[in-house]
């Protein structure tokens, strides 16, 4: 969580205990920040139409060794950094320093649907 605040700086607030309900953080929100190996809490930012922005992660030793190095994993396990480059080079997602303003929530919406289903025919074939 330490890590999490450092990252946003000023530009977050985050709360410790009792939290109002998601939804109505979400509505109220400017812009979201979301870690990103969450693939769900990513999508539900992306639908709500505000700015999004991924805090990014670093795989651990045992994640690179499952997945690899380059991502070319010889057991099929998913690789979280496809999707996160599908979702920038989709401008659905942007940084913590530069969120992407959100395109509307039904625009975001297909664009997020159409993502995934390039990323499972790739698996696919």
């Amino acid at each position: 969580i330490d890590a999490v605040r450092n990252e946003l700086g000023s530009k977050g607030v985050m709360t410790d205990g009792v939290t109002p309900r998601f939804p109505l953080l979400m509505s109220q929100a400017d812009e979201i920040f979301v870690t990103a190996d969450s693939v769900s809490m990513l999508s539900e930012a992306i639908q709500t139409g505000k700015a999004v922005g991924m805090v990014p992660i670093s795989l651990s030793a045992k994640g690179r060794r499952t997945i690899g190095e380059d991502g070319s994993s010889p057991r099929g396990r998913r690789d979280l950094r496809r999707i996160w480059s599908e979702l920038t080079d989709q401008r659905l997602v942007g940084t913590v320093e530069e969120p992407v303003p959100g395109a509307g929530q039904i625009a975001a919406l297909d664009q997020a649907v159409e993502a995934v289903r390039r990323l499972l025919q790739d698996q696919s074939a």
